[in-house]
């Protein structure tokens, strides 16, 4: 069969087979072909996608489908209702192959110190401690939020430095910057200052400010209990954080000016956000700059 370059195809119609899976076909073929000869394959994981037309998928040659003796087809596996959610798939892939063609020992040192200082130390801490909190989410609802802060905090500094080239650590906009921007939904770009009001209670005052904090199945980063109060939905936000963080972490690998920016901000400025130089001068302030006065009684 010729190879056919992947693509995005509206799929418009289906037809089940015995076997569960679909043969589905894409706008602009005609109904009167016999499903066999629709192009299109796709899997039975999709089927409550397929239940709910139209969709759109992403079409690739298929070398040896096993439901046709090995032969070669056109098959469809990534789907979804937002066809911009595939087009980012392409936009990904073509950034990569191109970092691949115009790869140099430069830009690979410079992911190799951005990943290895802020981002790969990081993540097992950041997940063995969030697989604890999930797991005791029901119980601990106010460590749990706090630290899923912590993280947006952390990683809202991190897109400031490489979208924006700022480097203010202790900025709010670091927080609202990241909870705006296309890593999250833009269905809820516009509740990105009431989860930081949120954040400010639980942070400050233990509790959140007029709101609640809670868990929930309902795909919704807010929702009200029986008494109407607002709830910040701790399970949704947490999904959408860690799709939030891996996209971002993706482009920050493969797009130039995010890496650029963040080697020079981070690694050659202001290495560790400065930490090392703010705690000197602290010691310098209190204690002349003698650290074992520290572990000794204040006089």
């Amino acid at each position: 069969m010729e190879r056919h370059k992947p693509y995005i195809a509206k799929i418009v119609d289906a037809y089940r087979t015995g076997n569960g899976n679909y043969f589905c076909r894409e706008e602009g073929q005609s109904e009167q072909e016999h499903h066999l000869d629709w192009p299109i394959f796709d899997s039975a994981e999709y089927s409550q996608l397929i239940e709910n037309l139209p969709i759109f998928g992403i079409v690739a040659t298929d070398y040896n489908n096993k439901f046709f003796n090995g032969e070669s087809r056109l098959t469809c596996r990534v789907m979804n209702k937002d066809r911009t959610v595939l087009e980012k798939i392409f936009l990904k892939q073509e950034m990569l192959n191109n970092k691949l063609n115009n790869f140099n020992l430069e830009d690979y040192e410079k992911q190799k110190s951005v990943f290895g200082q802020y981002i790969k130390q990081y993540m097992s801490t950041i997940n063995s401690t969030l697989d604890i909190l999930r797991e005791y989410k029901h119980k601990a609802q106010i460590p749990y939020a706090q630290f899923l802060f912590s993280i947006s905090e952390y990683f809202g500094l991190l897109f400031t430095v490489a979208h924006y080239g700022k480097f203010e650590k202790r900025n709010p906009d670091n927080f609202t910057n990241f909870l705006t921007s296309e890593y999250f939904p833009a269905t809820d770009h516009c509740k990105a200052k009431l989860v930081w009001f949120i954040r400010n209670g639980i942070m400050h005052q233990i509790f959140p400010k007029a709101t609640g904090i809670g868990t929930s199945c309902e795909e919704s980063l807010f929702y009200q209990n029986d008494d109407k109060t607002l709830i910040l939905n701790l399970d949704y936000f947490d999904r959408k954080l860690q799709d939030a963080i891996t996209e971002f972490t993706d482009d920050l690998y493969t797009n130039s000016i995010y890496l650029n920016n963040a080697h020079r901000i981070l690694i050659v400025e202001h290495y560790g956000f400065d930490d090392q130089v703010e705690f000197e001068k602290e010691i310098n302030k209190s204690f002349g700059g003698q650290l074992e006065k520290v572990v000794m009684k204040c006089p």
